[in-house]
C-alpha cells in the first residue's frame, strides 16, 4: 500500500520520470510561454504561471504532508497499529494497485523518460498521446465531398492521412511558426520544467522540515497566520456560501415551490382530482341507470302496462249491468251539461 501510494504520491506532485512531471511541464511551460510572448508581456499574463508555480508547491506539500503523517512517525493510536501494522501481500488487495502504480511512470504517455527530453522509444514513435489527441485542422476536410446521409462508409473511398506530431503550443498566436519561436518554446519550457522541479522538491522538503525533523513548528505559523489558518480551515468559506446560501436560501425555497406544485396542484387537482371527479360522475351515472333507466325507463313502461291493463279489465268485463250504469252516467252527465 505505501508503495502504491508512494508512486501515486510521486505523479501528481510532479517529480521528474512520473506522469504528473509530464503534464505539469506541459501545462507550466505554455503558461510561461503564453505570458512571455503571447501576450507580448502584459503584467496579468504572469498571474496563470505564478498560480501555477503555486499550485505545483502546495500540491507537493500537501501530499507528503500526507504520506509523512500516514506512513512515518509514531503512531496516534498504539492499539490499532499493534494489531494492524504488519501487511501481508494479497492479490485481490495489492496487486491491482500495484499494477495500477506502473501507469504512474511518464513514458507510457510521452514516450520519454522524463517528459520531452529522453527519449524512451524510437524517433517517430513518441507522444503518441498527443498525436491521438490532435486537434483537427479544418483545412484537411475542405477538399471532402459531402455524403449522402445513410450511405454505408468504405475503406477504400476514404483516405485518412497520419496524424502528425506538432512541436507548437497550446496556446498559438500570430507570427508563431519560425524557428525562432520553436526556440523561445523549447527554451520556455526547459525553464519551466528546471521551476517545476525545484517547486516539487522544495514542497517536498517543507513537509519533511515540518513533520519529520519538526525543525519548522507548524503552530507557529498558525500562530502567525491566524486569518488565513481560519480561512484554510473553513475552505474558503466555499461550503458556508453554497450550503447557507445557495441552498438553504436558495435552491431549498425554489424546492418548495416545485414540490407545492408536484404535490399541492398537480397530484392534488391533475391526479388526486380525476379521483374525486371520477367518483361523482360514477355516483351521476348509477343514480341514472338505478333511477331513471331501471324504475322509470324499465319498470315504469312495466307498471304503465299494467295501469291500462287494469284500467281496460275494469271497463271491458263483459257485464251488462256495468255497461247499464255507464250509459246512465254518461246521460246524467249530459243533461247536467246542459243544464248548466
Amino acid at each position: 500500500t505505501f508503495i502504491a501510494m508512494l508512486f501515486c504520491t510521486f505523479a501528481i506532485t510532479g517529480v521528474p520520470f512520473f506522469s504528473g512531471f509530464v503534464s505539469k511541464d506541459r501545462i507550466l511551460g505554455d503558461a510561461l510561454y503564453w505570458a512571455v510572448y503571447g501576450m507580448e508581456g502584459a503584467w496579468y499574463a504572469y498571474l496563470a504561471p505564478i498560480l501555477g508555480f503555486a499550485g505545483a508547491l502546495l500540491t507537493a506539500f500537501y501530499m507528503f504532508r500526507m504520506m509523512f503523517l500516514t506512513f512515518f512517525g509514531k503512531p496516534r493510536d498504539k492499539d490499532v497499529y499493534d494489531h494492524c501494522h504488519k501487511e501481508h501481500f494479497s492479490f485481490n488487495a495489492n496487486f491491482p494497485l500495484l499494477f495500477l502504480a506502473l501507469f504512474t511512470f511518464g513514458f507510457w504517455f510521452s514516450g520519454a523518460a522524463a517528459g520531452s527530453w529522453g527519449h524512451f522509444f524510437p524517433k517517430g514513435a513518441h507522444e503518441w498521446f498527443q498525436v491521438l489527441i490532435e486537434a483537427p485542422q479544418v483545412v484537411k476536410f475542405e477538399g471532402r465531398e459531402r455524403q449522402q446521409f445513410s450511405n454505408v462508409d468504405i475503406k477504400s473511398d476514404t483516405n485518412l492521412e497520419m496524424a502528425e506530431y506538432t512541436h507548437q503550443p497550446t496556446y498559438v498566436g500570430p507570427n508563431m511558426n519560425t524557428k525562432e519561436d520553436e526556440h523561445h518554446l523549447h527554451t520556455i519550457h526547459l525553464i519551466g520544467a528546471i521551476g517545476s522541479i525545484i517547486i516539487a522538491f522544495l514542497g517536498i522538503f517543507m513537509a519533511y522540515l515540518m513533520y519529520i525533523k519538526k525543525s519548522i513548528d507548524p503552530a507557529k505559523w498558525v500562530a502567525t497566520f491566524p486569518r488565513w489558518t481560519k480561512a484554510l480551515k473553513n475552505k474558503y468559506y466555499f461550503d458556508e456560501l453554497y450550503i447557507d446560501n445557495l441552498i438553504e436560501k436558495g435552491l431549498l425555497g425554489f424546492n418548495k415551490v416545485l414540490a407545492f406544485i408536484d404535490m399541492g396542484l398537480y397530484d392534488r387537482y391533475a391526479i388526486d382530482g380525476w379521483k374525486t371527479v371520477n367518483e361523482v360522475m360514477y355516483k351521476t351515472s348509477n343514480w341514472f341507470d338505478r333511477v331513471i333507466v331501471d324504475k322509470i325507463a324499465v319498470d315504469g313502461n312495466g307498471f304503465a302496462v299494467n295501469l291500462f291493463n287494469f284500467i281496460l279489465r275494469g271497463i271491458q268485463n263483459g257485464r251488462v249491468q256495468f255497461y247499464f250504469i255507464v250509459l246512465i252516467f254518461v246521460l246524467f252527465s249530459y243533461v247536467w251539461s246542459l243544464g248548466l
